[in-house]
Parts: C-alpha cells; sequence; structure tokens
C-alpha cells in the first residue's frame, strides 16, 4: 500500500472516531528510521471556542509522565547518585517504620468489611466488592487500570489502618520503579486506597490555596500511609512514580521540575514540555472532555460530549506557573512532537542530534521486562503479554495482545488517551493525543496503531 493510501486509512479512522462523538480532536505521528512517515489529524481542540485540533497543541500527559520520571532517576543511577536497591526511607523519612495492611497477609482475612483484592477495575466499581472473592497470601492476585477520578468521594471504613503488619523488607526505589510497591492510587474499595484517598483529598484542598502540598510533603504522606501489599509481592499501579519524583528532587538538590528541564527537555528541545502551561501558550492547550461512556460528571452519561473543569490526582486542570506539586506520575504537559523527542532518544539508545541523556546499556535495562512470575496475574488481564518496567509496559509475547506488536516493543499512556510506543525492530515511534476522561488506551489508539503497525516497511 502507498504512502499516501495508508494515510488516508488514519484519517479516516480517527474522522469516524470525531463524527461519532467518541473523541473532541485527536493528532497522531508516526516516525520511522528518524524521519516522518504520517502525521494526521482530526477534530477540535476545543469545541466551545470553536478552535482546530493542530500539530501545537498542548496535552496534558497524565500517566505519559511517568516513563519520563523513570529516565530521570535512571540518570541518577548512572551517575551513583541513586542505587535502585536503596530503601525508600533513605530519602524520604515518611517512609521509615511503614506498615502493611492485613489484606493479603497469609491466612488472615481483612479487617472490616468491603476489603476486595481488586483495584481499579475497568467498569468503574474500582475492583470487586466483598470478601466472597477474598482468597489471601501468595495466591491472591489483583487487577489493574487506570486510576479515575474519586476525589472527595472516598470516605473511610471503620478500623481503616488498625489491623496493620511491620514490612518484611525495606521498600526499595526499585520496586517503585516496576510497581510493585504496595502504594496504591485512590480507591474506596480496600483499605489502602481509603487512607490514600484522605492524603489526594487534602492535596487537592490546598491545591490553589496558600499552602499547597510540595512533591517531597506529598511522598512523606503517602509513605506515612500502610502499603496495601508486601514490597515486591504483586503488581499495583500506583502513586510510585510520584515518589520516584520526590526522590529525584532531594537527591539531585533540584525541584522536580527544574531536574527535567536541565537533564531532558532543555538539551533535547523539548520547549512546549513541562508541568504547567505559560499564558502566551495557553491557547494551545487543548480541552478535556468527559467521556459519555464512564463520566466524572453523571450527567455527562451519554453525551454529547462536554468540557470538564478537573483537577484529578492533583494536577492543576489549567497551571500557568509551575505548581508546588510535580506529579512524576501525572502532572507534565506536552506536544506530539516534542513528546516524540523524548522518545527518538530512547529508540536510539539514549541519545538524540549528538545530545546523550542516557547510556545504551541504561535504556536496555530499562525497557527489558522485569517481573517475576508472581507479578504476571496482576499484570496480564490488563496488559496481555507484556511484562514492566520503569513505568513502561514491554511486548514479551506478541501474540497474546490485544494490538498487532512486536517482541520488544515498549511505551506507556495516560489517563486521557495520550498514548507512545516505540518498536526497536521496526526501528519506529508511534505517538497519539486525546484528552478524554477515564479512557487510558482507547479503542482509536488501538485502530491507529494497527494501521501503523501493518503498514511500515
Amino acid at each position: 500500500m502507498q504512502h499516501d493510501d495508508t494515510l488516508k486509512l488514519i484519517r479516516d479512522a480517527m474522522n469516524r472516531a470525531v463524527d461519532r462523538g467518541e473523541v473532541a480532536g485527536a493528532n497522531m505521528l508516526a516516525i520511522q528510521h528518524g524521519e516522518e512517515r504520517w502525521y494526521a489529524e482530526a477534530g477540535m481542540r476545543n469545541i466551545e471556542r470553536g478552535e482546530a485540533m493542530t500539530r501545537d497543541t498542548i496535552f496534558r500527559l497524565y500517566s505519559q509522565t511517568k516513563p519520563i520520571t523513570g529516565a530521570a532517576a535512571m540518570i541518577l543511577v548512572e551517575r551513583g547518585l541513586l542505587d535502585l536497591a536503596a530503601p525508600v526511607s533513605d530519602f524520604l523519612p515518611g517512609f521509615k517504620g511503614q506498615r502493611v495492611t492485613t489484606e493479603f497477609e497469609p491466612g488472615v482475612r481483612p479487617g472490616h468489611a468491603g476489603s476486595s483484592e481488586s483495584a481499579n477495575g475497568v467498569d468503574g466499581t474500582n475492583g470487586s466488592d466483598g470478601d466472597d472473592d477474598w482468597r489471601g497470601g501468595d495466591t491472591a492476585w489483583l487487577t489493574n487500570d487506570i486510576p479515575t477520578d474519586v476525589a472527595g468521594t472516598v470516605g473511610v471504613a471503620a478500623g481503616d489502618g488498625e489491623r496493620t503488619v511491620p514490612m518484611a523488607r525495606d521498600l526499595t526505589v526499585k520496586d517503585l520503579l516496576t510497581m510493585t510497591s504496595g502504594l496504591p492510587y485512590p480507591d474506596p474499595q480496600f483499605e489502602a486506597g481509603r487512607l490514600v484517598a484522605k492524603v489526594y483529598d487534602e492535596l487537592n484542598d490546598r491545591l490553589h490555596g496558600p499552602d499547597p502540598m510540595g512533591t517531597v510533603e506529598l511522598a512523606n504522606r503517602l509513605g506515612a500511609c500502610p502499603l496495601r501489599f508486601q514490597p515486591g509481592r504483586h503488581w499495583m499501579y500506583g502513586t510510585s512514580a510520584d515518589v520516584v519524583g520526590a526522590i529525584v528532587e532531594v537527591v539531585s538538590g533540584k525541584r522536580f521540575g527544574d531536574f527535567l528541564h536541565d537533564e531532558i527537555f532543555a538539551p533535547l528541545g523539548m520547549g512546549d514540555t513541562a508541568f504547567y502551561v505559560p499564558q502566551d501558550k495557553l491557547d494551545r492547550l487543548a480541552a478535556v472532555y468527559d467521556s459519555p461512556d464512564f463520566p466524572i460528571d453523571p450527567a455527562n452519561m451519554g453525551g454529547p460530549l462536554r468540557e470538564i473543569v478537573t483537577d484529578h490526582l492533583g494536577v492543576p486542570y489549567a497551571a500557568t506557573s509551575d505548581p508546588a506539586y510535580q506529579a512524576g506520575g501525572a502532572g507534565l504537559r506536552s506536544t506530539v512532537d516534542d513528546y516524540a523527542r523524548f522518545a527518538q532518544m530512547l529508540l536510539n539508545g539514549g541519545e538524540l542530534d549528538g545530545v546523550r541523556i542516557l547510556q545504551p546499556l541504561t535504556v536496555r535495562m530499562m525497557t527489558s521486562g522485569a517481573l517475576f512470575a508472581r507479578h504476571y496475574p496482576d499484570f496480564e488481564d490488563w496488559q496481555p503479554g507484556c511484562s514492566y518496567n520503569t513505568f513502561m509496559r514491554v511486548v514479551e509475547e506478541p501474540g497474546k495482545s490485544i494490538m498487532v506488536s512486536h517482541k520488544g516493543e515498549y511505551g506507556w499512556d495516560g489517563w486521557l488517551g495520550t498514548y507512545f510506543v516505540n518498536d526497536p525492530q521496526a526501528d519506529s515511534t508511534f505517538l497519539f493525543n486525546i484528552q478524554l476522561t477515564n479512557i487510558g488506551t482507547s479503542p482509536l489508539v488501538r485502530k491507529l496503531k494497527n494501521i501503523v503497525n501493518t503498514h511500515l516497511a
């Protein structure tokens, strides 16, 4: 198929999604051998203002921030300033003497009604709903998905935080980078998630006030909450990257955002990537639309698409100055071309246009699977055929994947639908951007990735 025919398939898929009201607007970029293969855009970045989607539109990355945070940590590892085996408490005193809930202790049933072993279920209930599903100990497993917006709605249950046990070993930096830490996102369905939710409620309450919570303060507050399980025993999507951002800040002696700017963004020429959007660029920031299928506001169920202003996970909707809390797991904003610079740096083994950010061996380690057999049951239903490392999925068995993939592909996505993947076999990078709540990896991105992967020479 010729180049123009492939581009027509891409545009047709994007335009169908816009015409059906599935997304307001989107853009997509595919690069191979360092050269652009296909770029496409469709729809509107702001329906209310009548602004079309453009190539320089700025998107909230949410969890697509995480791979950049992982790279920052590995820069410090290369310099001998950070040890992957070091206890988190060496950097953040809030983690000293951390406890673990009894939800997964062998032979110990959870200490209150409503506990479950399921985190962030895709049906919006964020997990199973009771003791009947409890399996306990090392025979238990978790389900995982994107963290939905539950701000101010979680509450507490009787006995939360009262029945805990000591950690069997220290929580380490490596546990954070592989999401095997036991640190959850806010979730009403289990004890550790409810306790973390109260910290995030305070983060949001202070977000726009005179005393906002900072990056290191939040991490220490999370350390004061009990883990959901013993370090390293399970895989669970949670706040690990936010804690890594705080560690980078402590070790480097710079604010986390300053470190990212000095060590990654400025060297790579990523001038539109930061934890805020300056006032003179604010008109390029895409609006966020509430998912008609899984909205934050129930009034938006079924559509049409409506903008929703949300500070989900303590990330200000339209910050025009550096926020106090620079979320390593969620806070960056960027463009398709800026993020392509970061992705191409990784694909090239840590270097782009003569600028080296990481050493080749480091990148190979970061993009190799790090999960053990005990972790796959927690991960495989959400990311079939994949392992995980440094806040990225790594395709190990393409036949199990729900997208056409090569072995060795790696990348991640975000709560609002941004997505990136590098494919070393094809020497390609694929990026996609939308701003739709609670979507994660969307049907549209799967369709587009399948078109791109099957038409790369």
